[in-house]
C-alpha cells in the first residue's frame, strides 16, 4: 500500500468519525428538544414559554470559540 493510499484511508476514517460526532451531537439536541415539547403540557403559561424557548435557545446556539 502506498503512502498516498494510506494518507487518503486516514483521512476518509477521520472524516467519517467527524460526522458521526456530528450526527451525534444533532441527535443529543434533537432528543433535548423532544424532552422540551413532551414537558409542556396544555396550555403554557408565559413563564413556562419563555423558559421553553430558552432551553431551544441554548440547544440551538452556535458553538463559541
Amino acid at each position: 500500500m502506498t503512502d498516498e493510499l494510506r494518507n487518503k484511508i486516514l483521512a476518509y476514517n477521520r472524516k467519517i468519525k467527524a460526522d458521526r460526532a456530528e450526527r451525534d451531537e444533532l441527535k443529543a439536541k434533537l432528543d433535548r428538544i423532544r424532552e422540551a415539547v413532551e414537558g409542556m403540557t396544555g396550555l403554557p403559561s408565559v413563564s413556562k414559554l419563555a423558559a421553553f424557548l430558552e432551553t431551544i435557545r441554548e440547544i440551538i446556539k452556535p458553538k463559541e470559540g
